[in-house]
């Protein structure tokens, strides 16, 4: 299905509920192909392929928003603007009023812009076979059962009743490894945009490191109360992430207004800067995307903003309005979040820790939880003393209320990785001057 075909049937699905009496409507429409390769421990091999095509419609009548979640574009636009105009009269207004859909504007012909993303070979079988089985080798114990590349492809259309027209293509590789042990079931991996951007030699390093962990022995209960930490980037990465999501206009404008005088006073320390830019060239309303910086040397910057949150604070949106299905409101959030390297390496920042706590790998990803703000995660490590490890740890859990943790990082890794699992974040390994674990 081409882009041409997408928009095209994009546009006849706003022009049917504009006829049914619908007075705002937007459409987007995702297709994807996926092409994956499978190892397994056993040395069994597999492959799969397919194509899936969601398309979302939202419309305002009459004061009531209804959504719908569909396939392909629909054959008979017609009918689902009719069904998708009586939802929305028949319901009361509950999504967000600054995400409604725009209104519906005099028919003219829109000239749609396509960005296609660049060709790529396909990657042989075989080379991905082997790749692949570097992370399962050697098979020790009950630890690494299987491992992934997945390749994928995708079109997004984005298109309203107001005259926005965009489709946009998107080009990904991921290589990801599962693992069974202490902790439970355990998954890590890389992402990148091309196939020569996935780091093989790094990720097969954290293999062997998930393994060394796994099978070191029996776990001493770690000490309570405050440990220096290192974080490995497969741990910091949601800790990046949540920071997007903290550091949203949404989030701010919702139940965090007092950092709106924080912007251009120092909340992080100097070692933390932090940029999120968005891989696209539109976000989920149409609105260009652009590079934001949220942190620069601890100093609070600005937020991410989609087009109506950006008018509240009176700035020019980020375009970060993401919808986490084609059929729901768009929110501020991160896409393509970075943390800035430093100049240590993780070996430097190790000695430099001298006695702590160094976090591996992740048992329950990180996030912020509850009304105080509290970074909290649940890792695997290592107790470090003297600048060497001595016993392995876990699983333990580490926390800290996250404005907190911002002024405790003490230094930030040379060597950043884009993680798989905390989607879009890439970071560095993260020396952090006091945690609260167990």
């Amino acid at each position: 299905m081409t882009a041409e075909h997408l928009l095209t049937s994009a546009r006849r699905l706003l022009d049917a509920v504009a006829d049914a009496g619908g007075d705002a409507a937007d459409v987007q429409t995702v297709t994807t192909s996926v092409r994956a390769t499978q190892m397994f421990a056993d040395g069994t091999h597999s492959s799969r392929d397919g194509v899936t095509t969601v398309t979302g419609l939202r419309v305002r009548a009459e004061g009531g928003v209804a959504g719908l979640l569909l396939g392909a574009p629909p054959g008979s636009p017609a009918q689902v603007a009719r069904l998708a105009v009586e939802m929305a009269r028949r319901s009361r207004l509950t999504t967000d009023p600054h995400d409604l859909p725009p209104p519906v504007a005099a028919r003219r012909p829109v000239e749609a812009a396509i960005h296609p993303s660049a060709v790529e070979p396909d990657v042989p079988f075989d080379y991905c076979r082997a790749l692949l089985s570097r992370l399962l080798t050697p098979v020790e114990g009950p630890v690494a059962l299987g491992a992934e590349h997945v390749r994928s492809r995708s079109w997004t259309v984005v298109a309203d009743a107001a005259g926005t027209a965009v489709a946009y293509e998107q080009a990904g590789h991921h290589a990801w490894h599962w693992l069974e042990g202490l902790g439970g079931h355990m998954v890590d991996g890389l992402a990148a945009t091309r196939f020569g951007e996935l780091s093989w030699d790094v990720l097969a390093d954290r293999a062997r490191e998930f393994r060394a962990v796994h099978l070191a022995g029996p776990r001493a209960v770690v000490e309570s109360g405050s440990h220096r930490v290192l974080l490995h980037p497969e741990v910091a990465a949601h800790l990046v992430r949540s920071l997007g999501f903290l550091l949203s206009a949404g989030n701010v404008l919702a139940g965090m207004r007092p950092l709106l005088t924080r912007v251009g006073r120092r909340i992080a320390a100097p070692a933390v800067t932090l940029v999120d830019d968005p891989p696209t060239p539109v976000d989920a309303q149409g609105t260009p995307t652009r590079p934001q910086t949220l942190l620069e040397n601890g100093v609070l910057r600005g937020f991410l903003t989609g087009r109506d949150n950006a008018a509240a604070l009176g700035v020019a949106p980020s375009g970060s309005a993401r919808r986490e299905a084609p059929d729901k409101p768009a929110v501020e959030s991160p896409s393509r979040i970075a943390l800035v390297p430093g100049h240590q390496s993780m070996d430097e920042l190790r000695s430099a820790m001298d006695d702590g706590i160094e976090a591996v790998g992740v048992v329950h990803p990180g996030a912020i939880r509850g009304r105080r703000g509290t970074f909290s995660t649940v890792v695997l490590g290592w107790r470090v003393r003297g600048g060497r490890r001595t016993h392995a740890l876990g699983p333990v859990r580490l926390s800290l209320g996250v404005f907190e943790l911002l002024r405790s990082i003490e230094a930030v890794a040379d060597e950043p990785a884009r993680s798989f699992l905390a989607a879009g974040a890439s970071t560095p390994g993260v020396l952090v001057s006091r945690m609260d674990a167990g």
